[in-house]
């Protein structure tokens, strides 16, 4: 439930934005750079997995609820233990209160 206490964010992740850098040839490259570390309740998590291209893909989706921020969207990344989970959606819950955090991470 949003609106908890500070105790039920126990995740430290890393939000990153998309920060394309211009490359050798003048042409852009991806780039991401530091938005900002928050404390995170991760509220759940589905993972599947399935053959493409001769080789299995995984993907794993979770959820997140953080204080509420004005600087995030769905162009941002969330870095948790390493890996890179693209935001896939941006919730509001109540008036200013937090986010939710949809993402996904192809492993």
């Amino acid at each position: 439930m949003l609106g908890s206490c500070a105790g039920s964010r126990d995740r430290y992740i890393e939000l990153q934005s998309n920060t394309p850098n211009e490359g050798a040839g003048g042409e852009q490259v991806p780039g991401w750079s530091t938005l900002a570390n928050v404390w995170a309740k991760k509220l759940s998590t589905k993972a599947s997995e399935k053959w493409t291209g001769e080789q299995f893909v995984g993907k794993r989706v979770i959820v997140w609820e953080i204080l509420h921020r004005t600087d995030v969207d769905n162009l941002d990344r969330v870095v948790y233990e390493s890996n890179n989970y693209d935001i896939l959606g941006v919730t509001e819950v109540g008036y200013k209160q937090g986010l939710m955090l949809i993402t996904e991470a192809i492993l």
